[in-house]
């Protein structure tokens, strides 16, 4: 809960900053943008002309930041603030990680974008005696997405996209397994007045289907519009195992480094994985899924800032290592 009120106090500071901007007279509507049609350079539109990439009203999601593209085509700078929750029950037997993480997209053309999605810091903590407190970098995941489908009068986009996840992470903090992994997905957004629906499906392929698992991941964010500046959501984010790994993956303990499989066996645990945290390529879990709810808010302060709050909890009786997660959001674009 420590960490949840940490990252509640760091939420507060932006609110407040949020409320500095507002008694400083600094316009917080809506931004307004140039028309479509307006000529407007072909490459890097965003840093050479007005340019809406995201229709009006609609808000970026917060959570499963690392897999959960949406459809857009923006330039901007997202920061996220992780505290997630270990169950009790888990192999770490509680403890909790602390995640700050920094994504960039850059809207190449109009429908065209480079986006880094996965980096960040990582303050790993288990209850587990056999696991020490470390701290680490992620890997680190890049790739460009393309409006295949933009038709703005109509509220509908569709956006595929394709990325790779490196595997230069720390193992100190579960990262660094395996030899990377292609994510193709595919992303759509819809809405009708207030009302917005955004959503992706993918796999998370790895190079080495021996050392990581394979699944399928899918998001779904349902928001309204309240007021311009207050879009509450709800949510739905899953991940479908559809291949194992081999259980040979090292993790560090006080014991020495030991391949996963013996550790899961030691501890009794069974077989688990880890997510959209980790990815230990663990044996026997082909089938098994994951389905986590989330509620939450964005708030866009200003017209280049948005501010994001939200809170997740597993739905299904399978939670692996997901007790609950809350996430605080910061977000420029341009």
């Amino acid at each position: 809960m420590g960490g949840l009120l940490g990252w509640g106090k760091q939420f507060s500071r932006w609110m407040v900053f949020g409320g500095v901007l507002f008694a400083l007279g600094i316009p917080v509507a809506s931004p307004t943008r140039a028309d479509a049609e307006e000529d407007c350079p072909t490459w890097f539109p965003d840093f050479r002309c007005e340019r809406d990439g995201r229709y009006a009203g609609f808000v970026p999601p917060t959570t499963m930041p690392y897999y959960f593209e949406e459809p857009f085509i923006t330039t901007g700078i997202y920061i996220h603030g992780l505290w997630h929750d270990f169950p009790e029950g888990s192999v770490f037997e509680g403890g909790d990680a602390r995640v700050l993480a920094a994504q960039i997209r850059v809207a190449v053309t109009d429908r065209l974008a480079f986006v880094a999605t996965r980096d960040g810091w990582v303050d790993f903590r288990p209850d587990l005696d056999l696991l020490d407190t470390e701290n680490g970098f992620t890997n680190w995941m890049f790739g460009f997405k393309y409006a295949l489908i933009d038709w703005r009068d109509k509220q509908f986009i569709l956006t595929p996209s394709i990325r790779y996840e490196t595997s230069n992470g720390s193992p100190d903090v579960l990262s660094g397994y395996g030899s990377g992994a292609w994510i193709p997905a595919i992303a759509a957004g819809i809405g009708k007045d207030r009302f917005h629906a955004i959503g992706d499906v993918g796999v998370r392929a790895p190079v080495d289907g021996n050392a990581e698992s394979t699944f399928v991941f899918y998001n779904l964010q349902l928001d309204y519009q309240v007021t311009d500046f207050f879009s509450p959501f709800l949510g739905i984010n899953g991940i479908v195992y559809v291949e194992d790994g081999k259980g040979t993956s090292n993790i560090r303990t006080s014991l020495g480094h030991l391949p996963v499989d013996t550790v899961q066996g030691v501890l009794g645990t069974g077989r688990f994985e880890g997510g959209d945290i980790t990815n230990l390529g663990s044996k026997d879990v082909d089938g098994n899924d994951l389905i986590v709810g989330s509620v939450g808010a964005m708030f866009p302060i200003h017209q280049h800032v948005t501010l994001g709050l939200a809170y997740e909890r597993p739905l299904t009786t399978r939670k692996d290592i997901f007790k609950q997660r809350a996430t605080a959001s910061v977000i420029f674009e341009l």
